[in-house]
């Protein structure tokens, strides 16, 4: 069994998509729209060369038929990349949302490059805890830029 960490609310919907998501909220920001697009950094499974492969792609837009999966992160350091200042982290928490670790088997996970995906009727949850928790390290480099600028605080 390997361990993948989700972002997710009571419901069980991450961030982005489902009941409680929190999407529009941090992308009516135009800054933080433009912090989260780094494609590099945190790359849709559609633009993830490790998942892009796996999925068909379900229409003319581009977009991979992922039904059934849900994103995750390989272990924390993933996470912390992903979501790599205290005030994501802060708002994630204040807005609903918990890190939840689940154990599912290899056969049931496709790791890309930034995230994993999981087949969630697979999967037993083994431990939650806060996304703001002081044990996941913030990325140094980005901490103090986003600290400093007050339309990042304003949102939160």
């Amino acid at each position: 069994m390997n361990s993948i960490w989700r972002v997710e609310n009571k419901w069980g919907a991450g961030p982005y998509i489902g009941k409680g998501n929190i999407y529009d909220a941090l992308h009516q920001k135009e800054h933080y729209k433009k912090f989260h697009e780094d494609i590099e950094q945190r790359p849709g499974i559609n633009f993830d060369p490790g998942l892009r492969c796996h999925f068909k792609i379900s229409d003319l837009s581009g977009h991979q038929n992922t039904d059934g999966w849900l994103c995750g992160f390989r272990n924390l350091r993933q996470y912390g990349d992903w979501f790599p200042t205290s005030d994501i982290r802060d708002f994630l928490a204040r807005t609903g949302f918990k890190l939840v670790r689940f154990e599912v088997s290899e056969d049931n996970i496709v790791h890309g490059s930034k995230q994993s995906v999981f087949l969630r009727e697979f999967a037993k949850i083994t431990a939650k805890r806060p996304c703001n928790d002081g044990g996941i390290a913030v990325t140094p480099p980005q901490e103090p830029r986003y600290k400093q600028q007050k339309w990042f605080n304003a949102i939160l």
